[in-house]
């Protein structure tokens, strides 16, 4: 299967999308968003920098929760409530994603929610500013990785990989210009969501919008 990679044009590079052409052929919700897990640069499938730093204990449920509100508002698709999924997630233990490589457990979870796909994830950085808006000691990182899979066959519709520790102006001028101060990594990591849906959901949107 042919798969379309996109990577940003900045440097260093901060986001990178892979979508499979069947992506937009296929009807893909219901969707399951399920816990993101912990990730590190020893077990991490990232293509993108990984920092050394500690990740934020609470950063995968922040980021989750994030692609939850960001796809039902912008792309008006059909989600299954994380209430419905945390019961569900009760049932079963979540191994690490690559420990899992065919997804099985994620798609029985799926199927058990009556889900078309199933969104997983891993953060593997998630440290917040050290300041304030106007001034920083230290500025906030995000990285994260996420996949859409089919819950009938395992296979991967969508990847969406982000990275990025904000950098000043004398660095970045147009990014820093764009955002005019220093984010809170939750920002940081809502703009990354944003950043990574905008390839590949606009265009599904699009075409299914018509149907």
């Amino acid at each position: 299967m042919t798969l379309a990679i996109v990577v940003c044009a900045c440097s260093p590079p901060t986001v990178q999308v892979i979508t499979s052409p069947a992506f937009h052929g296929e009807v893909i919700p219901p969707i399951a968003i399920l816990p993101f897990q912990l990730d590190s640069s020893k077990y991490s499938t990232q293509q993108l920098p990984l920092s050394s730093s500690a990740v934020d204990p609470t950063a995968p449920s922040t980021v989750a929760r994030l692609f939850y509100k960001n796809i039902r508002k912008n792309f008006s698709l059909s989600l299954i409530p994380f209430d419905e999924v945390k019961i569900a997630i009760n049932e079963f233990t979540l191994p690490p994603l690559n420990k899992d490589p065919s997804y099985v457990v994620a798609r029985k979870i799926g199927k058990a929610l009556e889900a078309k796909t199933i969104l997983l994830g891993t953060v593997s950085q998630y440290q917040d500013r050290v300041g304030n808006a106007l001034g920083i000691r230290q500025a906030a990182s995000v990285g994260f990785e996420t996949r859409l899979v089919n819950v009938r066959d395992g296979s991967v519709l969508w990847e969406g990989h982000f990275f990025e520790t904000q950098l000043p102006m004398t660095s970045d001028l147009q990014g820093f210009l764009q955002r005019r101060r220093w984010l809170t990594a939750k920002e940081l990591a809502e703009d990354g969501v944003n950043q990574v849906l905008k390839q590949g959901w606009e265009s599904y949107r699009d075409n299914h919008s018509s149907h």
